[in-house]
């Protein structure tokens, strides 16, 4: 639909049959997801990928988007995936951030490393 938001939260949205995609706005955790255009979408049945931080030495916070998982280690994290998907990493160590954008697809298992050390 050339980009323009055509609405958030639980909507009922008109797309031309033209359009196979979407992209669904997730601000939560800072994500951009490609979903394809169907009669219902259902965000809790939505492909999901897999996203496995590794810090060296350590972090003493991780993020994906606003959405903090605390100090390291951290359990790897599903998220939606939909078609594609990228999602925004930070890691902070002290008052050093790192930032990485992580793109998925369904079933993935991505490995984000940081080395905090310098």
């Amino acid at each position: 639909m050339g980009g323009r938001p055509l609405g958030n939260g639980t909507k009922t949205l008109q797309v031309p049959e033209s359009e196979h995609t979407i992209i669904a706005v997730d601000p939560k955790h800072d994500a951009r997801v490609v979903v394809s255009a169907a009669a219902k979408i259902d965000w809790s049945t939505l492909p999901e990928a897999t996203i496995t931080v590794r810090v060296l030495p350590y972090a003493t916070e991780v993020k994906i988007g606003s959405d903090s998982l605390g100090p390291t280690p951290v359990q790897p994290r599903s998220v939606v995936a939909g078609v594609s998907a990228t999602y925004k990493v930070m890691v902070t160590k002290d008052k050093a951030t790192q930032t990485r954008l992580v793109k998925l697809k369904p079933g993935e298992d991505q490995i984000v490393a940081f080395d905090m050390r310098k």
